[in-house]
């Protein structure tokens, strides 16, 4: 059983690495924040070794593709948005060209800092995929490579830890998730552990307005980001956490 404490509790409902590295960024502002994934990656077997040289660039549009692929770190990466590109520079790419979050929109700054036919891009990528940027870029003259390296996929149910830290919460529970995808199964996992009854004392925080709508009817208190990126949701979380903490706090006498 977790132990008893009046400070509201964040759920990170993101896969275990990045759950975790934004739980230690609020840990360290003093809040409490747990990695509460409910999907897991499984990695493709490995891809053979890519020449050196034989790529102009590699594109990422997922740092989960970072580690799945193995790629040497001379070849020169465009990544999607802060995290992407931070995740590759830490892998030792030193050459990182950070894009927008989304791809269409980094297929729109390859398109302006590259011209076609001065090589060959590599796009290692899950499963998957919200946009398909090879074929963007091949509209526009380029040549793509393209090759699926993992996959995400969802667990069948809470584990015992999940459904203990619900279940005997004596604080207020926030909910941080990212995407529709995982929000709908997150609400089949709570209605299958028979803990969907408490969603009255949760909050939920979500990326976008249009999950918010989504979720407005099945949530009893909603919030969501004005932009739809991490740094919004973790300045959002930060709001609602001491929010909560001042609510929650005893007065003193």
């Amino acid at each position: 059983m977790p132990e008893q404490n009046d400070k509201p509790i964040l759920c990170m409902v993101r896969p275990e690495k990045d759950a975790m590295r934004d739980c230690v960024h609020l840990r360290e502002q003093g809040f409490l924040a747990q990695p509460f994934p409910i999907s897991e990656r499984q990695i493709y077997p490995a891809i053979s070794q890519i020449p050196e040289g034989l790529f102009r660039a590699v594109i990422y549009t997922s740092k989960h593709a970072i580690d799945s692929a193995h790629l040497r770190a001379s070849t020169t990466a465009f990544c999607v948005g802060k995290g992407t590109a931070e995740a590759a520079k830490e892998a030792g790419f030193e050459t990182v060209f950070q894009g927008p979050s989304d791809g269409a929109a980094l297929a729109d700054m390859i398109g302006e800092k590259c011209q076609p036919g001065q090589g060959d891009f590599f796009w290692p990528h899950g499963k998957d995929i919200r946009f398909d940027v090879a074929h963007a870029l091949t509209q526009r003259g380029f040549r793509v490579a393209e090759e699926t390296v993992y996959e995400m996929r969802l667990i069948t149910a809470l584990s015992s830890d999940q459904k203990s830290h619900l279940q005997f919460a004596t604080s207020p529970v926030c909910f941080a998730v990212m995407s529709l995808y995982h929000l709908k199964h997150l609400e089949k996992l709570l209605e299958q552990a028979q803990i969907w009854h408490d969603k009255a004392k949760w909050h939920l925080l979500v990326l976008t307005k249009e999950m918010a709508e989504a979720a407005a009817p099945r949530w009893h208190d909603v919030s969501f980001c004005h932009l739809a990126n991490r740094d919004a949701m973790l300045a959002l979380i930060t709001e609602l956490l001491t929010q909560l903490e001042t609510t929650n706090s005893p007065h003193e006498s």
